[in-house]
């Protein structure tokens, strides 16, 4: 039986012609997806056959071998699944990321094939084992594992993502949160089947964090079709946009501003805190849209009135709703006489007149 690192080089190049699927193979597969229910079941069935029959007559007397022999056999019919999961996904990666698939699965080849297994908990402990080394296939391996159909094993990549968040991991997970963006605005999600639309808009948001964290300035572009998906009604409160406005004001894309002016105004409250006794700070939706564009346009927001928490040194809302007002006809208006100017040709912003100080 071929080794994990073995076998791994042995398919990690494209299938040699031989090892193409027949014709016969691909007409079964696209009756098993595109057919009707009775015809899909039908050539589910076939293709079944194909390959059990000739396995299983290649097989037959397993009983009467030595126990060695057969552990040995039932350990790789135990591996096909896996196997067969590892080259379908090899096959969706770009060029540069399956290069570096390879490269981890010819060091890793038995890790790889553990976080594709059946067995979740196998799964995520493989995700546990990976070296977190930048720019490697490990940032391949995890954003992999974001998708992946248990909760445990999907956390745990995100955890991991977020540690080694470097732009392997990036790339990963702006192709993902571009799949679930169209997966939601391509109407495959029937009424009746809301619950996936929830849980598109729920996990986007994490893959948004990370982004926003890594710095990954090309992630912009799908974060606001994200936001145009997901933060509007009845999505909307699974998404949360305030996550999704600071990633980003974090990554400063100008490109951002016309979608979150749509938001200055908005009053819904996600968060409030005591900052001092007697002294509450409400964070609404509008607030997080409207710090986002102060560091996009490298505004000091403290300028605009909000409230600078001293244990942090961030900004994180107002203290009332006269000083929120102000602060958004200031922006507006700096915004109005200045957004479509060059940077250098941009007047600084006046100090809002009723600008709160700084926290204790």
């Amino acid at each position: 039986m071929l080794c994990g690192a073995a076998l791994f080089t042995a398919f990690a190049p494209a299938l040699p012609a031989r090892a193409q699927p027949p014709t016969d193979f691909k007409r079964l597969v696209e009756q098993i997806a595109e057919g009707n229910e009775d015809e899909s079941a039908e050539a589910a069935d076939r293709l079944i056959e194909r390959v059990v029959a000739p396995l299983t007559e290649a097989l037959a007397g397993l009983e009467a071998r030595p126990p060695q022999q057969q552990k040995r056999l039932l350990q790789t019919l135990g591996r096909l699944t896996a196997v067969i999961r590892v080259r379908l996904y090899r096959g969706t990666l770009p060029a540069q990321d399956r290069q570096l698939f390879d490269e981890f699965s010819r060091l890793h080849g038995g890790l790889v094939e553990a976080l594709f297994q059946d067995d979740p908990e196998r799964r995520r402990k493989a995700l546990q084992q990976i070296p977190l080394e930048p720019g490697t296939g490990a940032g391949v391996l995890i954003t992999a594992k974001v998708e992946d159909w248990d909760f445990e094993v999907m956390e745990a990549a995100f955890k991991a993502a977020a540690t080694l968040k470097d732009e392997v991991v990036a790339r990963g997970l702006v192709r993902y949160l571009q799949q679930l963006v169209e997966t939601a605005q391509s109407g495959q999600i029937r009424a009746d089947q809301v619950e996936y639309g929830v849980a598109m808009a729920d996990t986007s948001r994490s893959a948004i964090r990370i982004l926003g964290q890594a710095g990954a300035h090309d992630a912009a572009p799908v974060i606001l079709d994200a936001v145009r998906t997901f933060g509007r009604p009845p999505l909307r409160e699974f998404f949360a946009l305030p996550d999704a406005f600071e990633a980003l004001g974090r990554l400063g894309d100008e490109s951002a501003v016309p979608v979150l002016l749509e938001f200055v105004h908005d009053r819904e409250r996600y968060a409030v805190r005591s900052v001092t006794k007697g002294t509450l700070i409400q964070q609404t939706v509008g607030d997080a849209a409207l710090l986002a564009l102060t560091r996009i346009y490298g505004i000091p927001p403290e300028q605009l009135g909000f409230y600078v928490d001293s244990a942090t040194g961030g900004p994180i809302g107002f203290t009332s709703d006269e000083t929120r007002t102000t602060a958004v006809r200031a922006f507006l208006r700096w915004q109005k006489e200045n957004g479509d100017k060059p940077r250098p040709g941009r007047a600084a912003l006046a100090t809002q007149p009723s600008q709160e100080g700084k926290g204790p």
